[in-house]
C-alpha cells in the first residue's frame, strides 16, 4: 500500500505531535489541538481533519481511551481516625470564635 504524501496542514500537525511526543511520550488530542491552534491559527475542525487524515494514511495511531463525557466514579477518601477528630475539633473552635465575635 502506497502512503500518500501529507498535506500542509497535516505536516504542521505532525510537527507538533513530534514536539509533544519528545516531552511526554504520549500526546493527548486536546493538548495537541490547543498547541496547534495557538501556533498556527488553524481552527478545531481543520486540526481534527488533519489528525484523522494522518491516522488514515498511517502516520499516527490514535489510542482508544475513555469517552470524554464519562466521569470515572471514585470512592471517597478515607482519612485516619486521628485526622477526622482533629478536623472536628478545629471546626468546633472556628464556630466558637465566630460566636464570640
Amino acid at each position: 500500500m502506497l502512503e500518500e504524501e501529507p498535506t500542509t496542514g497535516e505536516k504542521l500537525v505532525l510537527k507538533f505531535i513530534k514536539e509533544l511526543h519528545a516531552k511526554d511520550k504520549r500526546v493527548r488530542v486536546l493538548d495537541l489541538i490547543k498547541l496547534v491552534e495557538k501556533g498556527t491559527g488553524m481552527g478545531h475542525k481543520e486540526i481534527m481533519e488533519a489528525i484523522t487524515g494522518l491516522e488514515k494514511k498511517g502516520f499516527i495511531r490514535l489510542a482508544d481511551g475513555q469517552d470524554i463525557g464519562v466521569k470515572e466514579e471514585r470512592e471517597p477518601i478515607k482519612y485516619p481516625k486521628e485526622i477526622v477528630e482533629l478536623k472536628t475539633k478545629i471546626e468546633r473552635l472556628k464556630n466558637l470564635i465566630m460566636k464570640m465575635t
